[in-house]
């Protein structure tokens, strides 16, 4: 717990001086309560480095719907309050009992076809097919926490556990490779890229599937 408190009052300065009008919206951190009351609605144990995010924030304040692009927490990804991941949680549960054809009794499907219901999301593209998930059953031969990022037609594995994901964009605000000017958007999404290469040796793992996920 102590690395992970340590990383989170990095983060904190670092946004604070990055982004100082996105960081005043940041809502305060999760009660006890909150936590508890996300862990029933999951049926999951949250990790403990997960917990000591949402302590730090709860989420976000939406005042523009659809979120603007300055409302991202990091690249394209909007950042999730507990009631938000229960709401997301809960859609995807429920898409993913509508389109899941019929099969025999005993029959399980492999991991790519489908959505999981130990994924914990945490971060929304709303888009309707990106997410960022914890992922609590270790799927692809993965490890249990490891942090996947769900696309179209590709899977990523991005770190190996939550506190992995914490240093990597704690140290891109501090280095300053985070931009949200239209002119440096791509280039910072390469600068990231390469940055989560560095800090993360044998990541991203990309998990290639055939099937789209189910649309939002």
């Amino acid at each position: 717990m102590e690395r992970i408190e340590a990383l989170l009052q990095r983060l904190d300065k670092a946004l604070q001086r990055a982004r100082p009008e996105f960081y005043a919206r940041l809502l305060p951190g999760a009660t006890d309560e909150e936590i508890a009351t996300l862990e029933e609605a999951l049926g999951l144990a949250v990790p403990e480095d997960f917990k000591a995010f949402l302590r730090w924030k709860n989420g976000y304040d939406y005042r523009f719907q659809p979120p603007e692009r300055t409302d991202c927490f990091i690249n394209q990804f909007l950042i999730l309050c507990h009631s938000e991941i229960i709401g997301l949680y809960e859609l995807e549960k429920e898409l993913h009992a509508k389109n899941s054809p019929p099969h025999k009794e005993g029959f399980q499907a492999p991991e790519w076809l489908s959505w999981s219901p130990l994924w914990i999301p945490f971060l929304d593209e709303d888009s309707t097919i990106y997410a960022s998930y914890i992922d609590m059953g270790g799927a692809f031969n993965g490890e249990v926490g490891q942090i996947l990022e769900a696309y179209s037609e590709q899977i990523f594995i991005m770190h190996k556990d939550f506190s992995k994901w914490v240093e990597t964009i704690t140290i891109a605000y501090e280095e300053d490779v985070i931009s949200f000017e239209e002119d440096d958007l791509w280039d910072s999404f390469k600068q990231y890229d390469d940055l989560v290469k560095e800090l993360n040796p044998g990541y991203p793992v990309i998990i290639n599937r055939p099937n789209m996920p189910m649309n939002r």
